[in-house]
């Protein structure tokens, strides 16, 4: 079976386990700085994918 993945770049883990993304990586994603991601396990490999940016999770965040 072919790999049908398709490799977008790497980077490095940087102080505090922090990652950089690329800017095509970024660009794809429609992310910008402030942007939430969503990590998550699907069979067995992590995906990534856009989440809300921290100003709609606060605005729509109940008080507990």
């Amino acid at each position: 079976m072919l790999d049908k993945r398709k490799l977008l770049g790497s980077t490095k883990i940087g102080t505090d386990n922090k990652i950089f993304f690329l800017k095509n990586v970024a660009e794809l994603l429609d992310v910008k700085k402030g942007d939430m991601i969503t990590f998550y396990e699907e069979h067995g490999k992590i995906c990534i994918e856009k989440g809300y940016s921290s100003e709609h999770f606060h605005e729509h965040s109940r008080d507990v």
